[in-house]
């Protein structure tokens, strides 16, 4: 409210144009390169449902989706094409726009969307940090509200983390780089700690499951 969305709307959001949307991509490549891997791999896990798989940016702009569209209505493969913004300016609480705010794993089902002409949907969106504990994007999975699914939001959030490790990992380059987790069975998995040291064994970066492991946060993010 506001933000001045109106939540019986019928007109058409606003989309980016190709050139603004290119130059969008572009500005995340990097993000796009090591996510289109795992958005692929979800895809095949849930090929059975009705199920489109959305990558964002920082600011709730899609700059890749894939599943299902042709399953879904015309207005909602408008809605859920690259170049559209799920930001809670333009679209009220939703998955992806109420993710980027709370900076935390969001479903919004049904009703729970503030916009009447997106209750038909089921939501699930997990944010994506990068190197510097900074938010990158979010990782979504929409469907049709009529055909829920139980485990989306797991499914997602394991995405979501495979992602983050994969920006980690390429965004930083040391001379000793230790894995570590309280479980030995979790070293080598994606909740592994990750710390990387200089030659002079000064912490240089060290993941978030790393940061959680040990209970301290370079820069926590916002509750």
């Amino acid at each position: 409210l506001a933000n001045g969305v109106d939540i019986d709307s019928s007109s058409e959001i606003e989309i980016l144009t190709a050139q603004e949307l290119a130059l969008k991509r572009e500005q995340n490549r990097q993000l796009l390169t090591l996510a289109k891997p795992e958005m692929e791999t979800l895809v095949e896990q849930i090929a059975h449902t009705r199920n489109v798989v959305i990558l964002t940016d920082d600011e709730g702009v899609i700059l890749h989706s894939l599943g299902e569209q042709h399953l879904l209505k015309p207005e909602q493969r408008i809605a859920l094409s690259a170049g559209s913004s799920w930001h809670e300016n333009q679209r009220g609480t939703n998955a992806i726009g109420t993710a980027l705010i709370e900076k935390s794993a969001m479903t919004v089902q049904g009703s729970q969307h503030f916009m009447v002409r997106n209750q038909s949907l089921s939501c699930s969106a997990v944010p994506i940090f990068g190197v510097e504990n900074q938010l990158v994007a979010t990782l979504d999975v929409t469907n049709d509200f009529n055909m829920p699914q139980q485990h989306t939001l797991a499914l997602v959030k394991m995405s979501a983390q495979m992602i983050e490790n994969r920006l980690f990992l390429s965004g930083c380059q040391s001379d000793i780089v230790l894995h570590f987790h309280a479980r030995p069975e979790f070293i080598g998995t994606m909740w592994e700690g990750v710390a990387m040291f200089n030659s002079a064994g000064q912490l240089e970066a060290i993941n978030r499951s790393g940061q959680f492991e040990l209970n301290f946060y370079l820069d926590k993010p916002e509750a």
